[in-house]
């Protein structure tokens, strides 16, 4: 059967769907292949959930003020635009904005930003774009609005290509228990949370075991009176930094153990935690030890406030009753407050289900990426999964990847075979991390899309030039994301000595100077002797001191 692809130079206007991590990204990447996009942020800034909303109390993600990164800085960063040096390991929220605006700056991608402006629908057309091609792609109808005017009509454009980059952290999801209808306390997501002073006194319950759950725990117990985490399934929980000081997505994000069989890496997961503490001492033991289906949680100090009693772990809720709640061991609780940190999905209320749907159950995307139900490639998806790592590189890859298809130069498969690799995806995540969420992995989703691309490092070609330095550095080193950049048709000049100092510029905002050299001098202790001696003889012979 034929392939999936478009036709060359097809494609030259692209509608992005968000000025985000994604969003930012896709706008580069189609500008360094000479395309025309045209972004639309609904917000009137960049930065999606990183930009600071004062008053956002909609069942939307939000960032709060206390957060710090989970994934470490060098791991973390564009491809080609690292961290600056003054930034420690691990960013802040205002540290990541302002990272993002630097960006903006750098690569000029503010001009292409329609900020305030709302896509109302994204629809499929066969009618000519101002790029002038027909016929040869399927082409996207879109209308917008402006919400500076919202009595204005929305404005109808058509575009070669759109790539949707609106995030999946965008409806809460929160479940409801028996008689919760009926409970006294209040109830919340974490989109709604602030800070932990809000619940003064109070006891707080956080359903949930994930990054979030853990951040509003712990802040939550330096004010409030008692703080509970229940979880259905247990928590693994990781330390930022391991091996004195080495951050974990960096020590367990390399090419090499991307390779390593998973009853391995399961083994050298266990014997890192092995050496940390013991889950069940805390209360945290999973009901299962396949470890792909453990609920993981990156928090240096849970264990810590667990072990001082101030946050206490629980098993999943079962009922509410009153001012009370119930859980599946038949213990329960007096609780003021209910904190559901139970994560988001994603809507697209701009498309059509036949498209793409709301449900990730249902959605048909190869490489999480394509739907397999238009005509041509000329739909990208960005960022509908949930990264074991870090999110802003593999979302750049994406999109490179994504453009790549746009013009041309990359083929996908055939349908059936789309379609079979969907649902072998499927079926692999099921069993490895037992939801229906995609999980993907940092250094294999990155190599995927890099081969697709056609950046992916030759390894070989590095080994048979002699240049072991950067070929051990690619295999067994943290898996930088400068290494997308040494090859292919956009590389980097700097990516090579970015990947060599990765883990020193990692410490370089916090790192001690060195010290002073100290200059050992010799001691001549026979002049030492002579001197002696004539001191000695001097004060013998003017009495000063006397031998009889």
């Amino acid at each position: 059967m034929a392939s999936f692809h478009c036709e060359v130079g097809s494609v030259k206007r692209v509608a992005v769907i968000g000025a985000g991590v994604s969003g930012l990204a896709a706008i580069k990447s189609c500008l360094e292949e000479g395309l025309e996009p045209v972004c639309f942020e609904a917000r009137s800034c960049i930065g999606g959930l990183w930009a600071a909303h004062k008053a956002n109390y909609k069942k939307e993600a939000f960032i709060y003020n206390q957060l710090v990164f989970n994934t470490s800085k060098e791991m973390s960063c564009f491809s080609d635009f690292p961290y600056p040096k003054s930034y420690p390991p691990y960013l802040s929220r205002e540290q990541q904005f302002e990272y993002l605006k630097s960006y903006v700056d750098h690569f000029g991608l503010l001009d292409h930003i329609r900020f305030n402006t709302t896509v109302v629908s994204v629809t499929p057309t066969s009618e000519t774009s101002e790029s002038g091609h027909q016929g040869a792609n399927q082409k996207w109808s879109i209308r917008a609005s402006n919400k500076l005017a919202p009595d204005e009509e929305p404005v109808e454009e058509v575009f070669d290509a759109v790539m949707i980059c609106s995030g999946s952290l965008v409806v809460a999801e929160q479940p409801e228990y028996p008689g919760q209808d009926k409970f006294l306390g209040r109830t919340i997501h974490s989109c709604q949370y602030r800070q932990g002073a809000d619940y003064e006194d109070e006891n707080v319950l956080i359903v949930g075991s994930r990054n979030s759950a853990g951040d509003i725990a712990v802040e939550c117990s330096r004010y409030a009176q008692n703080v509970y985490i229940s979880s259905r399934k247990g928590i693994v929980v990781f330390p930022r930094m391991v091996n004195g000081g080495v951050p974990v997505d960096a020590y367990g994000n390399t090419l090499l153990g991307s390779y390593l069989p998973l009853i391995i890496r399961k083994k050298v997961v266990d014997q890192l935690l092995s050496q940390l503490y013991d889950l069940k001492d805390f209360g945290l033991l999973p009901d299962s030890r396949i470890p792909a289906r453990l609920t993981s949680m990156v928090n240096d100090e849970i264990v810590q406030r667990i072990a001082y009693g101030r946050v206490k772990p629980k098993p999943s809720v079962k009922a509410f009753k009153l001012d009370r709640v119930v859980f599946s061991d038949n213990s329960n609780e007096k609780i003021d407050t209910v904190i559901y940190a139970t994560g988001y999905r994603a809507q697209f209320p701009f498309i059509d289900d036949s498209i793409l749907e709301d449900d990730v159950k249902k959605r048909s995307l190869y490489l999480h990426t394509f739907p397999t139900a238009i005509k041509q490639p000329t739909l990208a998806v960005i960022g509908q999964f949930f990264v074991m790592g870090a999110t802003a590189p593999v979302f750049e890859m994406q999109t490179r990847c994504a453009v790549s298809v746009f013009k041309g130069l990359t083929r996908l498969p055939d349908r059936p075979a789309m379609q079979r690799s969907i649902e072998e995806r499927r079926a692999i995540n099921m069993y490895q991390y037992g939801m229906d969420k995609p999980f993907v992995e940092f250094v294999q989703t990155i190599s995927e899309f890099a081969k697709l691309t056609g950046c992916y490092p030759r390894l070989w070609q590095y080994l048979m030039k002699g240049d072991f330095r950067l070929f051990w550095s690619i295999l067994a080193k943290p898996f930088f994301p400068y290494v997308t950049r040494l090859e292919g048709q956009h590389r980097w000049p700097g990516a090579r000595q970015a990947i060599f100092e990765g883990m020193d510029n990692m410490y370089s905002a916090t790192r001690s100077p060195p010290l002073p050299v100290t200059v050992k001098t010799r001691v001549n202790w026979r002049a030492v002797l002579v001197l002696a001696l004539v001191i000695l003889l001097v004060l013998v012979q003017f009495q000063v001191i006397s031998f009889r």
